[in-house]
C-alpha cells in the first residue's frame, strides 16, 4: 500500500514517501500560505492606517474577490488546454502573485487606490482559484484513492499552519 508517512513510534522517526510532484504542491501551497498570512496583515494596516479606508469599504474590495475566483474556475479548463497544466500552474501562481503587486501601487496612485485593490482582489483570486483547481486536481490523479484524505488533511494542516505563523511574523 502507498503510505504518505511511515513512522517508527519507537524512534520517533517518521519518512515520507509522498509523490514527489505531490510533495512540490505541498511546499509551493504552505509557502503561499505563509507568505499570505504576512501579507494579510501589512494588507489591514495599509487598508485602515495608510488608505484610511473604512472597514465597511475594505470588506467590499475583499469580497470581490469572489467574483476573481468565481471568473478564474470558469476559465480553469480553458487555461489548461491552451496552456498544458504545467504551465497552467507556473503561470496561474506568476500571474496571481503578480498581482500583488497592485497593493502597494495604491498608495501612491491617490483616487485610484480603490480601483487598484479592486483590480488585485478579481486578478489575484482569478488565478489563484486556477492554481488551485489544477493543482487538486493533479494530486487526485497522482494519489491512489486509499492516501487521498491523509494527503489532504497534510495539506490542510500545512497550510492551516502556515498562514497565522506568518501573520505572526509580520506582527
Amino acid at each position: 500500500a502507498y503510505e504518505i508517512y511511515q513512522c517508527d513510534w519507537s524512534s520517533d522517526v517518521c519518512s515520507s514517501d509522498l509523490e514527489p510532484v505531490v510533495a512540490r504542491l505541498l511546499a509551493a501551497e504552505t509557502l503561499m500560505m505563509l507568505f499570505s498570512g504576512f501579507f494579510h496583515t501589512l494588507y489591514m494596516i495599509l487598508a485602515l492606517e495608510r488608505l484610511a479606508l473604512s472597514p465597511l469599504a475594505i470588506g467590499l474590495v475583499i469580497s470581490v474577490g469572489g467574483i476573481g475566483s468565481f471568473l478564474g474556475a470558469l476559465v480553469a479548463g480553458r487555461f489548461a488546454l491552451r496552456l498544458g497544466l504545467g504551465p497552467t500552474l507556473l503561470a496561474a501562481l506568476t500571474f496571481g502573485s503578480a498581482a500583488a503587486l497592485l497593493i502597494p501601487l495604491s498608495e501612491i496612485l491617490g483616487p485610484l487606490a480603490i480601483p487598484s485593490l479592486v483590480a488585485h482582489q478579481l486578478i489575484g483570486d482569478a488565478f489563484l482559484s486556477i492554481y488551485l483547481i489544477h493543482a487538486l486536481s493533479l494530486r487526485q490523479r497522482l494519489l491512489p484513492m486509499e492516501v487521498l484524505g491523509r494527503a489532504g488533511a497534510t495539506f490542510h494542516v500545512a497550510t492551516g499552519l502556515a498562514m497565522p505563523l506568518g501573520a505572526l511574523v509580520a506582527g
